[in-house]
């Protein structure tokens, strides 16, 4: 699996699951679609820092 695959589905997963506890359903499934979209270029910078 490529790692930008890895990181979309990182991303929804753990942004879908904070929305869910946090807010409530609704914004835990447009946390995910945000997380699928926005998590690679996140999780690149952020691995590219350490």
């Amino acid at each position: 699996m490529e790692p930008q695959t890895l990181f979309k589905i990182v991303g929804a997963v753990v942004l879908g699951l904070l929305g869910y506890l946090f807010i409530g359903f609704f914004s835990g499934i447009g946390g995910a679609v945000i997380g699928y979209f926005a998590g690679p270029p996140l999780l690149n910078r952020w691995l590219h820092r350490y």
